[in-house]
């Protein structure tokens, strides 16, 4: 596969995301199976049990992983086992262990393999109900999941994500049903158990990574003190049955759609834990190419290489020395906290390199005017030694000869002599924000 700016790159396969679960997971599975019945759409959101995108939608999307009807296997009502709550003599959903099963089946058809992530949020069901021999509930919640997490692992996934609970006891049915003490001690035993055995677990797969996300701790952050989350209500449902208790209120400010499951702002919030673990969570180098279309791709904590091709693109390299390279169109790079390269390429491009020492990397001097909006004096530099190495730059002094930086309203514009010493005059090659061009010296620039 060959970039528009040269690189040669090997193609590699898309990652997905896999997921498994319960309702809080299922994004139109039930709905599906139950021809548009379960749950009744409105007032919940096209099939989901919440009025808006669950947090593994929002993370797929934040991290520019697909996740489609192909790829999510869980189902609303699904135990840890091979049971649901929903199951009766018509119709049985089934559980994590039958949603595995499933993928089991489909994984070589579906192309599943080490470079995708697979997610699993499950347990709940096993729970709320309060079951009569709590430590035993929780000892086969904790193996029903290893046991997901091992095949997964034996099949080759190198990373796997898995929530710990939110605290069951908080949910607008269980505090009515004067069950937040003991829930909430289930809730931190199951929590408890199952770090301690996935990191057992993970110990027995070398090539493999476990990702625990604590729910826990973020939902009872939220439940301290709801109005620094923006939440004014954390312990009612929005709805009352089917309609909402009261029509003026806006379910923005409410953490619980129903009696047991979060609106689509709370699921923003877990999405946001869940990519905050898995960002700091995965410390392999990460290479990921996109297609000719727009694309998004995000890099997590080692040194990553990304590549937009085609589109316009959307690339973050987050921690690590990552390399980010545009493509054809506008492209956004966003950098992270160590010494990145970025190379937008053609067109006209948004690039920050981020905390490090970073190098903004020129190849043609023809290409798009681009936006630097972070450059640091005495940390960046701009590197254009591809185009200098060219016969045409024969001056000695590159930078008197060749490089013209002058003021603007939105900072510095470094402009190029497009053509060197053949006749030619000098073209915008980016516009540094807030920088001024007195402050531009040879220094910030590689020049050979």
């Amino acid at each position: 596969m060959q970039t528009t700016n040269g690189d040669s790159l090997t193609s590699q396969p898309m990652a997905e995301l896999f997921a498994f679960g319960d309702s809080l997971v299922d994004t139109g599975n039930l709905f599906a199976a139950t021809i548009g019945l379960v749950p009744p759409s409105p007032p919940y959101f096209d099939g989901r049990f919440s009025n808006g995108p669950l947090a593994v939608e929002r993370l797929a999307a934040q991290l520019g992983l697909p996740l489609s009807d192909r790829t999510n296997f869980a189902v609303g009502g699904a135990r840890t086992d091979r049971t649901n709550n929903l199951d009766n003599p018509l119709l049985k959903p089934g559980g994590l262990l039958d949603q595995l099963d499933r993928f089991t089946s489909q994984a070589a058809e579906l192309g599943a393999g080490a470079e995708d992530l697979y997610f699993i949020w499950a347990g709940g069901n096993d729970f709320l109900n309060q079951p009569t021999d709590p430590g035993a509930a929780v000892n086969a919640a904790v193996n029903n999941i290893a046991t997901v997490v091992s095949t997964l692992a034996q099949a080759g996934a190198r990373n796997i994500v898995v929530a710990k609970t939110p605290n069951l006891g908080r949910t607008p049915r269980s505090l009515e049903a004067g069950l937040l003490q003991p829930l909430t001690v289930l809730s931190t035993t199951f929590n408890a158990a199952l770090e301690s055995t996935l990191t057992q677990l993970e110990a027995t797969f070398p090539g493999t990574n476990v990702i625990l996300t604590d729910l826990f701790s973020l939902g009872e952050s939220i439940a301290q003190d709801p109005s620094a989350f923006g939440f004014s209500n954390t312990t009612s449902p929005f709805l009352n049955g089917l309609t909402p208790a009261d029509p003026a209120a806006d379910p923005n400010q409410f953490f619980f759609w129903d009696e047991v499951h979060p609106t689509a702002r709370s699921h923003s919030l877990f999405a946001n834990a869940f990519r905050s673990s898995v960002i700091s969570g995965i410390t392999d180098d990460v290479t990921r190419i996109g297609t000719l279309e727009d694309d998004r791709l995000v890099g997590f904590s080692g040194n990553d290489r990304l590549s937009g091709r085609g589109g316009s693109d959307f690339l973050q390299g987050n921690a690590g020395n990552d390399v980010l390279l545009g493509g054809e169109q506008a492209d956004t790079l966003v950098g992270g906290g160590g010494r990145d390269d970025l190379t937008g390429a053609e067109g006209a491009d948004l690039l920050r390199g981020g905390l490090g020492r970073d190098r903004f990397l020129y190849g043609n001097p023809n290409h798009g005017r681009d936006i630097i909006a972070d450059f640091q004096i005495g940390q960046d530099l701009i590197d254009l030694t591809t185009i200098f190495n060219k016969p045409e730059y024969g001056d000695s002094n590159r930078f008197a000869a060749y490089i013209r930086v002058a003021q603007v309203s939105e900072g510095a514009v470094v402009r190029i002599d497009a053509n060197g010493d053949i006749a030619g005059g000098f073209k915008p090659l980016a516009v540094l924000s807030n920088i001024s061009a007195g402050d531009l010296t040879a220094a910030s620039f590689l020049v050979a």
